[in-house]
């Protein structure tokens, strides 16, 4: 998807449970998620010393956080399904957190696996 700066930079200036539920529509909508690898998938650890893994729901959004530490780091994204039945059990077993939508300039919301893909699924079941 190719978005717009205007957009891109609107989007970026909501706030932390905005752009969380900005991310589950359109993940939803789109079918895709997106991170960043390093040749594998980039983690991170946060002040409270909780692993997390970031995720976006465009790449340009994805993109716009590989600046700095990450500068190395390239966007990638994975489908809706292998996320949810894939990657969102693995996170859960090794007590990864999920960091929905961080910017350059702001942290994300921290959730737990689960409560992201029950986000996800409801979503999906009320509009889908």
């Amino acid at each position: 998807m190719n978005l717009k700066q205007a957009e891109i930079e609107a989007v970026s200036a909501l706030s932390r449970e905005e752009r969380a539920e900005y991310l589950v529509k359109r993940v939803v909508g789109h079918q895709e998620i997106w991170g960043i690898k390093e040749g594998d998938w980039v983690t991170s650890i946060n002040s409270s010393n909780l692993t997390v893994f970031n995720v976006w729901p465009f790449e340009e959004y994805a993109r716009n956080y590989c600046i700095g530490e990450w500068a190395d780091c390239v966007p990638a994204s994975m489908s809706l399904e292998v996320f949810i039945n894939t990657f969102i059990p693995n996170l859960d077993e090794q007590r990864i957190a999920v960091g929905v939508f961080y910017t350059p300039t702001d942290n994300g919301v921290i959730m737990a696996p689960l409560e992201l893909a029950k986000r996800l699924q409801e979503y999906e079941d009320t509009w889908y």
